[in-house]
């Protein structure tokens, strides 16, 4: 119902012989307000959303021709204002789904970019441990080498420097059996 409603109503018409007509009828209604409800609470926010949004809309028909055969055409603004307002309801309501939507998205997509980062930082720390017993193990192993280094290394000094005071002793003995073979030749010599 339209109980708070303007309407202005011009028409004009035709009458020849009284055999052929032509009337043109225009009605415009503007600060509409219709009454609606329903008991279906999704019906009645459709309702009242798209009918409360038109405020004015218009009835134009017209009647040609012979009273036999009238041609009757009747059209109203009213479809139009009912289909805009409508789709825009609708687009409103996809928003608000999208944006509802999106923020379901975006909560598991947090969740699962906290899970995941918990299992990385559970990674990285097994990593971590496992690249500590490695450098422990490379490290040991390390210093055993060098201690092998320094064992072969003392050995062979120990050896080189017994070579060398071996070959001294070799040579001073040399030297001395030299010596006293050439003091025995000049006691020989001199008859001592």
């Amino acid at each position: 119902s339209m109980p708070q409603t303007e309407a202005r109503l011009i028409t004009t018409g035709e009458i020849l012989g009284f055999k052929n007509f032509d009337l043109k009828l225009e009605n415009t209604f503007s600060n509409v307000n219709f009454q609606i409800s329903s008991e279906d609470k999704t019906v009645d926010e459709i309702l009242k959303n798209t009918l409360g949004s038109i405020s004015k809309f218009n009835l134009q028909a017209s009647i040609k021709g012979e009273l036999k055969n009238l041609d009757i055409d009747i059209r109203s603004s009213l479809a139009g204002d009912l289909e805009r307002s409508f789709q825009s309801l609708l687009q409103n309501k996809i928003n608000e789904a999208n944006e509802q939507l999106q923020k379901a998205v975006n909560g598991e997509i947090e969740k699962l970019k906290s899970q995941l980062n918990a299992q990385i930082a559970s990674l990285k720390s097994q990593a971590e441990n496992e690249l500590k017993k490695i450098q422990a193990q490379v490290n040991e192993q390390k210093a055993q080498a060098e201690s092998k280094i320094a064992l072969a290394k003392k050995e062979f000094e120990d050896k080189t420097n017994k070579a060398k005071k071996d070959a001294e002793d070799q040579a001073k003995n040399k030297i001395q059996q030299e010596g006293q073979k050439q003091v025995d030749d000049l006691k020989k010599k001199f008859g001592l």
